[in-house]
């Protein structure tokens, strides 16, 4: 065979395999390349779905879980529970003169619609309408120092309490034992998410160990002012001597007229601050120091250990030497 016949037969056999190639190329291989990178995208699409599901399961089971926090569905409900529950606050912790007062519903948007990353339709949706509506309220009362801060605390404690706007406490008269509150607070209105309400909302009680917080404020009165010319009420008993005989007693320890009302520790250390129910008269102790034979060893916010006749005894704020328990 000659060789241009050999030259235009592997032209045909090139030619054909060539057609062929590009057949397979455009009627199978590329349209399959396509389907199976759409069908990643649908995929991963799907993938995306599913975990955006499971999120809004989680996302609405939390938005039920917060609709029974709120106090109604309606604006005259939400009011009236929250004013009167307010009220029953102040008043079962001992405030006289209680006066409470709601302000009308103010819309909330989504701050969301201030993104700079959102799309501006998705924008315009977020800022056409409130996402919730916010209602504030107002308790003012009058009471001791305790009573005050017991309030303050038990209404922290409420769930329906949606924002602590916050509180003031003024002296009330010369003596300034007694004191004016005003609160400010606010509950969360949501009429889609909130549950039919027939009955006031649970009150608890504050949490468990508040009082450690607001207990010395309320054993020192920081907000009282020693009278003019007087000597400082609060005294600094001083640590006693080695080696230093005891004072004779004539008579029993009068232990029942020492009473503790806080304990604190600072840059000085560990103090214990005791008053005469009798004279009034305060003593700050500090670790080491005595009221009457009784020893401070150490304590923390409402509790003291003192030692009597090489004894170790215990009692917590409100309570005199005369009740005090033997540690083991």
């Amino acid at each position: 065979m000659s060789l241009a016949r050999r030259l235009k037969i592997a032209g045909v056999v090139l030619l054909i395999g060539g057609a062929g190639y590009y057949a397979y190329r455009t009627q199978y291989a590329g349209p399959r390349e396509k389907l199976l990178a759409s069908l990643a995208e649908i995929n991963a699409d799907i993938n995306r779905l599913d975990e955006g599901m499971r999120d809004q399961f989680e996302v609405r089971k939390r938005l039920k879980a917060f609709g029974v926090t709120t106090l109604g569905q309606k604006r005259d409900e939400v009011e009236h529970w929250f004013r009167t529950s307010l009220s029953t606050i102040a008043e079962g912790n001992g405030l006289g003169q209680v006066v409470v007062d709601t302000g009308a519903p103010q819309g909330v948007r989504n701050p969301a619609w201030r993104s700079k990353s959102l799309p501006t339709s998705t924008k315009r949706q977020l800022a056409g309408r409130p996402d919730f509506q916010q209602v504030l309220g107002q308790v003012k009362g009058v009471g001791t120092l305790e009573q005050v801060m017991r309030t303050v605390a038990a209404v922290q404690a409420q769930s329906w309490v949606h924002r602590f706007e916050g509180f003031s406490i003024t002296p009330a008269g010369k003596e300034r034992d007694r004191f004016t509150l005003k609160l400010e607070v606010a509950t969360i209105m949501t009429p889609d998410l909130a549950v039919e309400t027939k009955s006031p909302p649970p009150i608890v009680a504050a949490d468990r160990g508040a009082d450690r917080l607001w207990g010395p404020v309320v054993a020192k009165n920081v907000f009282r002012e020693p009278a003019p010319g007087a000597a400082s009420p609060v005294t600094v008993a001083a640590a006693p001597q080695v080696g230093a005989a005891p004072a004779a007693l004539t008579s029993p320890p009068a232990y029942g007229d020492w009473l503790l009302t806080g304990v604190v520790t600072g840059r000085t250390g560990t103090e214990a601050f005791m008053r005469n129910t009798k004279t009034s008269e305060k003593v700050t102790v500090a670790i080491g120091a005595a009221v009457l034979d009784a020893r401070f060893l150490a304590g923390d916010v409402d509790r003291a250990v003192f030692e009597i006749a090489g004894k170790r005894f215990e009692i917590r704020n409100g309570e005199t030497l005369a009740s005090r328990r033997q540690l083991n």
